[in-house]
């Protein structure tokens, strides 16, 4: 019986050991250079455009030449992603809209925030790519869909009245939308609002070389795919009502359109 018990605490012993030098050489495993080219990279682009300008029979609405550099960088950690993007161009010191931008969409698992200056697609009718100063969020649990966001559309131009040249005023417009689905790539079913409208007080002075009226648009989109075996039916429509003058309170004009 003692002989039994003495194996037995040797057995104990050696798994024990083994245990403890596999732990060990896991840990190892973790340290080594290997676990970080599985687990975290970095990759990114740079561009260059070089465009040019003439107008003929018209005055010219911009310089004739004008460089724009992008670059992106993309930095992985596991399972979590911080893509970063940034527009420079010479054109930010007179031309109408900004060009240098700054933005991050960093995304962990089935969550992905943007801010700064960013894009986002609920549908075709909708939100479509559009570039917005602000926030964002995606979140896609399973087969919950969900997306929202919030931003400056257009920021505001008062209109230039020292100058001969003409250029192009515009109110400052924001941007709101929400998306709520269920589903995947081959089926799903999607509700979508988004509304832009203009600020009415964002300009100095109302123009009056241009004819500017704040505008306001509202979008209601419904988008399902669904598939049976080898066939599918997708469907991506919208429902616009669109304000043409909003400071106009007597007789406001409302277009009521529809994309199928």
């Amino acid at each position: 019986f003692a002989q039994q018990r003495k194996n037995c605490l040797l057995s104990f012993l050696f798994a024990m050991c083994s245990y403890l030098a596999q732990g060990q050489e896991n840990n190892q495993e973790v340290k080594s250079p290997n676990w970080w080219k599985r687990n975290f990279s970095i990759n990114g682009g740079l561009g260059a455009n070089l465009m040019s300008y003439h107008a003929w029979g018209i005055p010219p609405r911009t310089r004739p030449g004008t460089w724009v550099l992008n670059a992106n960088l993309n930095i992985r950690l596991g399972q979590f992603n911080m893509p970063l993007g940034v527009i420079f161009s010479e054109q930010e010191r007179t031309f109408l809209q900004p060009f240098n931008q700054y933005g991050i969409s960093p995304g962990f698992k089935w969550i992905r925030a943007h801010a700064g200056y960013r894009s986002m697609t609920f549908s075709t009718y909708t939100l479509n790519g559009v570039v917005f100063l602000g926030g964002g969020l995606e979140l896609n649990p399973g087969k919950f869909r969900f997306s929202c966001m919030y931003g400056r559309i257009n920021r505001a131009i008062a209109e230039d009245t020292l100058t001969s040249e003409r250029n192009f005023p515009a109110f400052k417009r924001m941007g709101l939308g929400f998306k709520v689905g269920w589903g995947d790539s081959k089926k799903y079913f999607d509700l979508v609002y988004f509304q832009a409208s203009d600020d009415l007080n964002s300009l100095p002075y109302v123009p009056v070389k241009t004819k500017v009226t704040p505008e306001d648009n509202k979008v209601f989109g419904l988008n399902h795919r669904f598939s049976k075996g080898k066939f599918f039916w997708e469907n991506d429509g919208a429902l616009s009502l669109f304000t043409r003058d909003i400071g106009d309170s007597l007789t406001p004009i409302h277009n009521l359109f529809l994309f199928i």
